[in-house]
């Protein structure tokens, strides 16, 4: 199954709130067009738009090859004119600050189990640990090890109310009211951005029609996880002592 990861990110320390304030004020300086650039020192941004707003097939390869670009050459890139409102993406952080908000034992309304399957609702700080390929190539002990070393982050993770493997686990619609709708809503438009997006590199790798059909078949949006992630503020020291840690580097699975 191929799956796309999204995530809503809440960060409660002030003064990354700052640092981030400062960023969107300068993004148009610091994450410039791949076109206005002239080169690929910085982190690009490419304009999905013309797969949003009808512009033709020309427009679209343009834009098409601007990704395919970015992304060999840096491996990493911004998307602008993705289709998602900015009050779309308003409720949803405002969503994310309420869910986080919640007194514990109300979040814990929704656990996450025990285990990878399904991997879906409420994990509270410490409960999930991310490892790097090296990590997981140095054995259980070196992992148990590690695992002393808390990730300071609480998450919620919901998909597609179709699947049956991965199932959504809800708060009750008391403790939360509107949740489920919403977050029902964000996934699907998210999804919606998510495949342009794979039919950007679909055209970046000029596909025949059969076989961008056939990458498109694989990605139903049924297999797909939103995360919402909160990072509360953590101490200094103990992050220079190695007792918490943020999310460290890691590698995830997916396609876009």
């Amino acid at each position: 199954m191929h799956w796309v990861g999204i995530r809503f990110v809440y960060i409660s320390d002030p003064s990354l709130h700052t640092v981030l304030t400062r960023v969107q004020q300068q993004k148009q300086t610091l994450f410039p067009p791949i076109k206005a650039m002239g080169s690929l020192s910085g982190i690009p941004t490419v304009d999905l738009s013309s797969f949003f707003d009808g512009s033709g097939q020309a427009a679209c390869q343009r834009v098409a090859d601007e990704l395919a670009q970015a992304c060999h050459a840096s491996g990493c890139v911004g998307i602008i004119g993705h289709g998602i409102t900015d009050d779309l993406l308003q409720q949803g952080f405002a969503t994310a600050r309420k869910l986080f908000d919640l007194p514990m034992d109300q979040k814990m309304l929704a656990p996450h189990p025990n285990g990878a399957v399904p991997h879906r609702g409420y994990s509270a700080v410490g409960k999930e640990k991310a490892y790097t390929k090296e990590d997981l190539q140095q054995g259980e002990h070196y992992r148990d090890t590690l695992r002393k070393i808390v990730d300071c982050k609480e998450t919620y993770e919901v998909g597609s109310e179709s699947n049956e493997v991965q199932y959504n686990i809800w708060l009750p619609e008391a403790v939360l009211p509107g949740f489920r709708t919403f977050s029902t809503k964000l996934y699907w438009e998210l999804h919606r951005t998510s495949m342009r997006i794979l039919d950007a590199m679909i055209m970046a790798l000029n596909l025949s029609d059969s076989e961008g059909d056939y990458v498109r078949s694989l990605h139903s949006g049924h297999g797909n996880q939103l995360r919402f992630s909160h990072y509360p503020p953590v101490p200094i020291d103990k992050l220079n002592k190695e007792i918490l840690s943020r999310l460290p580097a890691h590698t995830d699975w997916r396609s876009v």
